[in-house]
């Protein structure tokens, strides 16, 4: 995983690079220089779930995406091949959680400003989603809240042959301070 911070100085109309780049953030770190980054996490590399083949085209790619600084997410991933008849109630049964592949050693829990990636299989009948993970302190494991629950079909959306997104992140505006959110499709994320 690579993480690359971006910069540009509002002043100067132009990228900030090498020791330019540790005199504008000190600058921008005291307010006297107005400076807009965004953090480039990189690209994870994908793990199968177990039954995709490598060659396998009827796949959903499933990206989760830790933003916090200082949590660990357990992401609380569900899917299923089969119809799903209430949602969420139906989906978010013990049979339906998947763990393997994702995470630190297949446990479901991703370490704060970290990725994930796996290939699922995908069907026609395919529905996945998140009970909305549980934010943990990375150092204490003390709980530190929920997020919210997230969950999309193959039917009507289109997944297989595509992407699902979870983002999981700070939210000072709700209660207990996290949230979760899911873009179906190519995700271009820019963090100030």
């Amino acid at each position: 995983m690579a993480v690359t911070l971006k910069c540009r100085s509002a002043g100067g109309g132009g990228n900030v690079s090498g020791s330019k780049r540790v005199f504008t953030l000190f600058w921008s770190v005291l307010g006297l220089l107005p400076l807009a980054c965004s953090v480039d996490i990189g690209e994870a590399v994908p793990r199968s779930a177990p039954g995709v083949e490598e060659t396998d085209q009827a796949v959903v790619r499933v990206r989760f995406l830790n933003l916090t600084a200082s949590n660990a997410v357990n992401v609380e991933f569900f899917a299923s091949n089969e119809p799903i008849a209430t949602l969420p109630e139906d989906l978010f049964l013990p049979a339906n959680r998947i763990t393997a592949s994702i995470g630190v050693a297949g446990t479901g829990i991703i370490q704060p400003a970290s990725q994930d990636t796996i290939d699922f299989p995908c069907t026609p009948t395919l529905t996945l989603g998140t009970m909305g993970g549980s934010f943990v302190d990375n150092e204490t494991g003390e709980p530190r809240g929920m997020g919210t629950a997230r969950w999309a079909q193959e039917q009507p959306l289109g997944l297989c042959g595509g992407s699902v997104t979870f983002v999981y992140s700070r939210n000072d505006d709700q209660e207990d301070g996290f949230r979760t959110r899911m873009f179906i499709g190519p995700l271009l994320l820019d963090v100030p």
